[in-house]
């Protein structure tokens, strides 16, 4: 259990840095530009891979952690494949919890951690685009739109 909180919380560390990198990028090439839909999109774009990326490191370690049976395994609708791995990885990533796979062992804390990552996560993807989009929706209508 103790090698789970270790890949849990190296896991927490890795998202924070790569969601932190994309919102840094956005706010770099966005600053002192006024604020529109094109800036709107692309944050949401960016926010979107950088969530993708984290669904995707921890669907990696997925994988590596049920290779090793002292580390856990995944059962019920589930083979083994990348995609599910992705799969699982999102549904437990957005605390949606659909119940076609279970976790055993360790793998379950990396798990149940992942759920608070994705809702930390997003909730920092909602608060970053919401004053641009507030923004945006204060701008008056051009005419002829």
């Amino acid at each position: 259990m103790t090698l789970a909180l270790a890949i849990a919380l190296s896991l927490i560390v890795l998202s924070s840095l790569i969601h932190f990198g994309a919102l840094r990028m956005v706010s770099g090439r966005l600053a002192g530009r006024p604020v529109g839909v094109a800036q709107l999109l692309v944050t949401v774009l960016a926010t979107f891979v950088a969530h993708a990326l984290v669904i995707g490191l921890y669907a990696l370690v997925y994988g590596f952690m049920t290779t090793s049976p002292e580390l856990g395994h995944l059962s019920g609708d589930f083979k083994g494949g990348a995609v599910e791995f992705i799969y699982y990885s999102a549904v437990s990533y957005t605390s949606l919890g659909l119940g076609d796979i279970w976790p055993h062992g360790p793998v379950r804390l990396i798990t149940s951690l992942e759920a608070i990552n994705g809702l930390f996560l997003i909730g920092w993807s909602v608060t970053f685009t919401y004053p641009l989009l507030d923004a945006c929706s204060r701008q008056p209508a051009k005419a002829g739109a």
